[in-house]
């Protein structure tokens, strides 16, 4: 997306920075990507593959998921997703996520 600056971007719900292994499906195809970091509303994956903005895919993070997500955006090797769901069941991906360390 040019002229995006994810810094400026205002976000609904804080990021927590995470770098945990996870896999995105797209049109049925799986790829393995990092979880950079998550939020209740959305996360950024780090992958090297370019997916158009308002794609739909399936979000995999470790044994949690799959959760339904709209691409954001798409910028050199880092994607960001929207969750399509109510961000309480997000919150509580977050606590165990942090628990597990």
């Amino acid at each position: 997306m040019a002229g995006f600056d994810e810094a400026e971007y205002e976000r609904d719900y804080p990021r927590e920075i995470l770098h945990a292994k996870a896999e995105i499906m797209i049109d049925e195809e799986s790829f393995r990507c990092e979880l950079d970091n998550i939020s209740a509303s959305g996360a950024k994956l780090k992958i090297d593959l370019a997916v158009d903005r308002g794609k739909d895919v399936l979000v995999n993070i470790g044994t949690f998921g799959p959760f339904n997500a709209t691409v954001a955006w798409c910028n050199g090797g880092a994607i960001g997703v929207k969750f399509d769901h109510d961000p309480s069941v997000m919150n509580r991906v977050l606590i165990e996520l942090e628990s597990q360390g």
